[in-house]
């Protein structure tokens, strides 16, 4: 699903080429679940942001599902994105204006897919049921612990059917027995619907859980 090859990024800053990663290769198969550890600054997030389709890479070949996404256009990969990959952060990223519903909305109504709006309902309302929200689709983010939040991230990632879902820290904010609830179901988001599952992350507890942990 996943495949890799000597991939290289430089940041410019100040006139000055920073390397943040260098002739690094990865291959992850469907269905797979795999951690990336490193320290700070190694370049953990650099390379799931290249993962994801948000940065280009100085060099390599990124491929997703066979495609080439280290060569798409600004628009290619946003559609890329909208169609095949899902996201957890550390700080979830809700919309704090709208309702936890209308947040698991937002990425099917944004991506212009055609179905009606009853059909993407029910999907909401099924993946509230599937993280144990539904109580909670009339609240807003402000109203909802850490870890509410956080497996409403994942409902919302999970709105698109995505192949690949790439997790940037995702218990870095929680404590650690709501963080180890949120491990847990990102593991079951992994068996159960198929998808692939990169974790970045410094936990070594989180990695163990995850397993098919590659250091930076």
């Amino acid at each position: 699903m996943i495949s890799v090859s000597h991939l290289s990024h430089q940041y410019e800053t100040q006139g000055e080429s920073v390397e943040v990663l260098k002739d690094l290769n990865f291959s992850l198969s469907e269905g797979a679940a795999a951690t990336v550890t490193g320290p700070s600054g190694s370049g953990k997030t650099t390379f799931l942001n290249i993962l994801g389709a948000m940065l280009s890479p100085t060099q390599g070949e990124v491929k997703i599902g066979g495609k080439d996404i280290s060569s798409f256009s600004e628009e290619e990969a946003t559609h890329f994105r909208n169609r095949h990959l899902g996201f957890v952060f550390q700080q979830h990223h809700l919309l704090p204006q709208l309702t936890v519903m209308e947040n698991l909305l937002v990425p099917r109504l944004a991506g212009g897919w055609e179905e009606s709006e009853k059909s993407t309902r029910e999907r909401a309302h099924e993946l509230l049921d599937y993280v144990n929200l539904s109580h909670r689709m009339d609240h807003q983010p402000s109203e909802l612990s850490g870890g509410e939040k956080q497996r409403t991230a994942v409902a919302r990632a999970l709105m698109n059917q995505p192949k690949v879902l790439l997790a940037d820290e995702p218990t870095g904010a929680l404590d650690e027995e709501t963080g180890a609830k949120v491990t847990e179901l990102l593991l079951k988001v992994q068996r159960e619907h198929a998808v692939t599952l990169v974790v970045v992350t410094h936990d070594m507890k989180l990695a163990e859980k995850v397993g098919g942990i590659f250091q930076m």
